[in-house]
């Protein structure tokens, strides 16, 4: 039977999560899905929870073992092996609505949209609470051309599944060994699609608030200076799609320029969120140079943030100020 789609899920010492991540996917039309299950190396029962699913569902799930190499591999091992027609990735700690899922495949089936968006549920791990982020139902399910669209919002990971074919034909590699790579998992991609649709259903359920989250305090000022890299390649990724086509896909450009307002505010926020004045002043005030001299017409489009604004315009002598009420705000969220 053809796959519709092939769910990338990135497993790492998941072993409290991962049974409810792939019960998830247990549905009438599971034949239509092919999930990979990529064992990053994990040293706990990830690997033999997975196994089990494999053996009884062989004709949809596999697990691939590999040593460790950090997110962006794991995307990269699924989309090398995928076959489904679309793709769509899963974090082993979160879950799909499984209520929805049949009918998704359903509609995967019968469009021909390079990208599809869907709404999806933010789950916070303190109470439980379940909140929908629905931020780009004016999208049609019909097809429709990328340029014609006005996103208020940005688009998230949690939101897309790629069709299969835009991820291969391109060669899309995520980096490896890096944290905050769903920046790239989304704007690399968008640059090679040139259509959209909408499915109205949420099918992501995305948990909020674990400690060692991504975007956790404690997570930041351990890895805050991947964002850099990110930033930087998306910077050059956007600098490409310029020179090639950026006057002929306004409604493109809009939406990538976003994402890039958007992350640089996240490599400012990480940065202060070490509370460490030598990277928050040295080691940002060098990012900050290095972006006016190789990216300048970058630069300019980012005077977007207040915080951003006040440290350019202070020499960063207010970094300090910043960064102390940057980390109060941060932490009240985990």
């Amino acid at each position: 039977m053809e796959k519709i789609l092939t769910i990338s899920i990135a497993a790492y010492n998941a072993e409290k999560y991962i049974e409810k991540a792939l019960s998830s996917l247990v549905c009438c039309k599971m034949n239509e899905l092919e999930v990979m299950v990529i064992d990053d190396g994990s040293t706990d029962e990830t690997f033999s929870i997975a196994k089990e699913f494999e053996l009884r569902y062989p004709k949809t799930f596999q697990v691939i073992h590999k040593s460790n190499g950090g997110y962006g591999s794991t995307i990269n091992c699924s989309i090398e092996r995928a076959t489904g027609k679309y793709f769509k990735q899963l974090d082993a700690d979160d879950w799909y609505h499984t209520e929805n899922l049949d009918s998704f495949l359903h509609f995967l089936e019968n469009t021909d949209s390079d990208i599809v968006i869907t709404p999806f549920y933010k789950v916070f791990e303190k109470d439980n609470h379940k909140e929908m982020v629905d931020s780009h139902s004016q999208i049609k399910p019909s097809s429709q051309a990328i340029d014609s669209i006005r996103l208020s919002d940005r688009l998230m990971m949690h939101e897309l599944a790629i069709k299969t074919s835009v991820l291969q034909s391109n060669d899309i590699k995520i980096t490896v060994n890096c944290f905050y790579t769903d920046n790239e998992y989304v704007f690399e991609p968008l640059i090679h699609s040139d259509t959209v649709s909408r499915y109205k259903k949420p099918i992501y359920c995305y948990r909020v608030g674990l400690d060692g989250q991504s975007v956790s305090i404690n997570s930041i000022r351990i890895h805050y200076s991947d964002i850099k890299k990110v930033a930087f390649k998306l910077y050059g990724l956007f600098n490409a799609f310029m020179l090639s086509e950026g006057d002929k896909n306004k409604g493109k450009y809009y939406i990538l320029k976003r994402m890039i307002q958007i992350v640089t505010i996240g490599v400012y926020t990480y940065y202060l969120a070490t509370g460490d004045p030598i990277v928050y002043y040295n080691e940002l005030k060098k990012i900050d140079k290095e972006m006016r001299q190789k990216y300048p017409s970058i630069f300019k489009m980012t005077f977007i943030s207040k915080r951003i604004i006040l440290l350019r315009c202070s020499n960063f002598i207010l970094a300090p100020i910043i960064s102390k009420k940057m980390i109060s705000e941060r932490s009240r969220m985990f």
